[in-house]
């Protein structure tokens, strides 16, 4: 072993074992969980900003739908004076459930109708148009058993009667 010693002792300052072994070790201690904080702080801020981004403020509430709500389909099952029950389904909307909406219309209401042909002619490649007609209505031109979507000027989420801005009727 004292050969061992006197060897390393003669080598090169640069290549001997140091003095204090411990206070290296201390060292590489103390950066390695510096390294480790470090990591830990940056991979939680990382998920609280994809939790942002998942869960944003007008996004999607804890109840898998959006925040908010401006528009509902469904189809009338009574029209009487300036109301209108429109039932929804939950596969065709945002909600939990099927519905039944009261709907108030005004004088500030508008009535839209969507006419779609049968069929659509042949297409040349490249070619782009309008295959449907709007056309603007009244109140008297609703029927019980159209299919509507009900558009308002406010968030409608967990509201069953509130007014309509547009009442866009589809079909027939």
């Amino acid at each position: 072993m004292d050969n061992y010693n006197n060897e390393v002792n003669n080598l090169p300052t640069k290549m001997k074992k140091p003095k204090n072994w411990n206070s290296v070790w201390v060292f590489v201690i103390i950066l390695l969980l510096l390294v480790g904080v470090v990591a830990v702080i940056y991979f939680v801020n990382i998920k609280e900003e994809i939790d942002e981004i998942s869960n944003p403020a007008v996004g999607v509430h804890d109840d898998g739908l959006p925040n908010e709500i401006y528009a509902y389909s469904g189809e009338i099952v009574m029209i009487e004076n300036n109301i209108l029950k429109i039932n929804i389904s939950k596969s065709d909307n945002y909600t939990l459930s099927d519905k039944e909406l009261m709907v108030t219309v005004n004088e500030n209401t508008k009535y839209r109708k969507f006419i779609v042909p049968d069929s659509i002619p042949e297409l040349t490649p490249g070619e782009s148009g309008s295959y449907y007609e709007r056309v603007d209505i009244t109140l008297a031109d609703i029927k019980i058993g159209n299919q509507v979507t009900i558009i308002a000027d406010e968030n409608i989420k967990n509201k069953t009667e509130f007014n309509a801005a547009i009442i866009e009727v589809h079909g027939e």
